[in-house]
């Protein structure tokens, strides 16, 4: 009877031991596959902000390819400020001792400037227009110009063309007048003349 339960202790004994030894393997390989599954993900993670950033992701582990990240992310930075401080200078914005964010709202400020005197300046332009159309209608009045559906330029010309045809007439009315002036002179001299050949003639009968 002793023979027998020992047996079986030392079978009980001997199958924990494997099953405690499989279990043990079973754990290494879980944590194993865990820890490449990890490796995997991570190198997955940088392989697509690599391919983001343009940067050539063959045969690079995960550490390479975040290095790479990092140099190509500096360079951006480097070259982002470049051009914010070239945008400045454009500006005439001082970026000494100013941070990003200031210079940025500098620029912005600036911007803003511009384009509230750029309004004004349209506005002035506008008016100023508007001012301009209606001399040109009043004249286009004046001058018996029809100044509708007509730009400023073809009413000025009309009444270009208005001036000079009433000149050449005035002209030909002055012309005209010296003319028939010069003829009462003559008529005038000739009666003159018959006048003063009848007075001889009466001298010569007395």
């Amino acid at each position: 009877m002793k023979k027998i339960v020992s047996s079986l202790l030392v079978i009980g004994l001997l199958f924990g031991g494997i099953s405690a030894v499989s279990a043990e393997g079973m754990k290494e390989e879980t944590v194993k596959q865990t820890k490449e599954e990890k490796a995997q993900h991570q190198l997955e993670k940088w392989q697509t902000k690599a391919a983001k950033l343009g940067i050539d992701q063959s045969g690079k582990t995960a550490e390479q390819l975040k290095s790479a990240i990092h140099e190509a992310k500096a360079e951006q930075r480097e070259h982002a400020d470049a051009k914010r401080s070239e945008k400045a200078a454009k500006w005439g914005i001082e970026t000494t001792g100013k941070t990003k964010k200031e210079v940025k709202a500098a620029l912005t400020e600036a911007k803003a400037e511009k384009a509230a005197d750029k309004a004004v300046k349209k506005e002035e332009k506008a008016a100023k227009k508007a001012t301009q159309a209606a001399k040109n209608e009043e004249r286009a009045v004046k001058w018996g110009v029809d100044p509708i559906g007509k730009t400023a330029k073809q009413v000025k010309e009309e009444i270009q063309l208005k001036k000079t045809a009433m000149k050449a007439e005035k002209k030909a009315e002055k012309q005209a007048e010296k003319q028939e002036k010069k003829q009462e002179k003559k008529q005038e001299k000739k009666q003159e003349k018959k006048q003063e050949k009848k007075q001889a003639g009466k001298k010569q009968d007395v």
